[in-house]
């Protein structure tokens, strides 16, 4: 019985999460082409456009990302972990 009230609760739980995901979801159309609004702000950023070189997108993205946000990637991957021993400052420095 509580083997059946869990597959229930979990199933009720996973229904719910992806009905909100839906919701929230946004889309800008350009032409024929239909593009995610990740930023939800509204216009086609190059990142968010699958027909510009992978490049410029990777480095569009990049430019607008903190230096946290860069660092909380690497780090989810295990690449700061693998690389660095010593600690890494959160703090932007002028290069």
């Amino acid at each position: 019985m509580k083997i059946v009230l869990f597959n229930v609760i979990a199933f009720i739980t996973i229904l719910s999460t992806a009905s909100a995901q839906q919701n929230t979801e946004r889309f800008i159309s350009v032409g024929n082409h239909r593009f995610r609004d990740f930023n939800h702000n509204g216009k086609l950023d190059v990142y968010e456009d699958y027909r510009k070189p992978i490049e410029q997108r990777a480095q569009d993205l990049l430019s607008k990302m903190t230096m946290k946000e860069k660092l909380v990637q690497l780090q989810s991957h295990g690449w700061v972990k693998q690389n660095f021993l010593q600690k890494i400052s959160l703090i932007e420095t002028a290069q």
